[in-house]
């Protein structure tokens, strides 16, 4: 299992798993805007990959703060893993330190 940033190929995959989520058939995941993500320097959406299937997804977003100087923090929103996959090491893969490295993070 690996932790990538999404891929414009993802959208109809992701599109499942947002509508587990939500459960909302308004539900609309354009590859266009995923590849919009993928150049952003300031948000990424990850997916959890498991034997070229995605399982999960994240999507994070780096904001500034005056707390620490010029030391952003991140929001990770809309975490999902599949309902109908058993792969529960999906959940922790997610949270794990692939995604601040990919960020850019320590």
């Amino acid at each position: 299992m690996i932790v990538r940033k999404a891929k414009p190929e993802d959208a109809s995959r992701l599109s499942e798993l947002y509508t587990q989520l939500v459960n909302n058939p308004a539900v609309k995941v354009e590859p266009e805007q995923i590849q919009a993500l993928y150049d952003n320097a300031r948000s990424k959406l990850f997916v959890c990959d498991y034997q070229g299937n995605v399982v999960g997804s994240a999507l994070v977003s780096l904001c500034s703060d005056v707390m620490f100087r010029k030391q952003p923090f991140a929001v990770v929103e809309n975490v999902i893993v599949d309902a109908n996959n058993d792969l529960q090491n999906a959940s922790t893969t997610l949270d794990s330190p692939q995604i601040f490295g990919v960020c850019g993070g320590p």
